[in-house]
């Protein structure tokens, strides 16, 4: 591998880790449920990529895990030569939970506007604890 490429691998990866963190601030920081729920959709997206990376091969030629070898060094050409299919299937379960988990955010928010009137945490809080303040007195 030369210079080049290990500087395009490493930008990748720190722009992927860069997009997990503003994905976790978001999530802390926004008021809005949807931006939430944005962010949340940044992280997994940007950790699935990563896992993608992790089970990918820099070295040339990286092949597909399917036995072709058939002389007596083959498992050893193998090991060197395969991508992991590990983190492949992780990223492929994670999309398909994650769209998921994001559709039934979407459906909580909508009743969450039905019910209060607003997509923000704080004026429901607000509105819960006077509730809760004027049943006591």
């Amino acid at each position: 591998m030369n210079e080049v490429d290990l500087f395009l691998l490493n930008l990748a990866m720190a722009s992927l880790l860069v997009s997990v963190g503003i994905g976790i601030a978001g999530i802390i920081l926004r008021r809005n449920v949807v931006k939430k729920v944005i962010c949340l959709g940044i992280v997994s997206d940007a950790v699935a990529v990563l896992l993608a990376f992790i089970g990918f091969r820099v070295k040339y030629p990286s092949l597909p895990p399917v036995w072709l070898f058939e002389e007596s060094n083959g498992l050893e050409h193998a090991l060197k030569v395969f991508v992991d299919p590990l983190p492949q299937a992780l990223v492929v379960t994670s999309i398909i939970i994650g769209v998921a988990f994001t559709l039934f955010l979407s459906v909580a928010i909508v009743r969450f506007y039905e019910d209060y009137g607003t997509l923000s945490f704080e004026r429901v809080l607000e509105e819960v604890e006077g509730e809760v303040e004027e049943g006591s007195e």
